[in-house]
């Protein structure tokens, strides 16, 4: 681990936990906004990238991978647009995907 205290500020913190080996956009991410929940920032994974490319929100060639923060950008002001956080957002995106992802798949209990 690196010696200087960690910025106060969640998105210093943020630049600050990419400056490691292995920690991504998402993962520093994930941290600031479990850190501070109500830092406006975007989880950007496999959920929300398939939510907001099937709405329309994300362009059809963006990726993570190339496009994190203009992702971001967007998803926090299609939050703003809807009144409500990005985590609120997130949150409502990873729970309605998983649940239609338990839908799909029989239980052990209906085999």
């Amino acid at each position: 681990m690196k010696s200087e205290t960690p910025p106060t500020d969640p998105f210093l913190a943020r630049e600050w936990l990419l400056s490691f080996d292995g920690i991504g956009p998402k993962t520093a991410s994930w941290i600031v906004r479990n850190r501070w929940p109500d830092t406006e920032v975007a989880i950007v994974d496999i959920h929300v990238w398939r939510a907001a490319t099937a709405c329309g929100v994300f362009a059809a060639e963006w990726n993570p991978s190339r496009n994190y923060w203009e992702m971001e950008a967007v998803f926090v002001e299609w939050a703003r647009h809807g009144g409500v956080s990005a985590a609120v957002l997130d949150a409502t995106i990873w729970a309605e995907r998983a649940a239609r992802a338990r839908r799909r798949i029989p239980s052990a209990r209906t085999q």
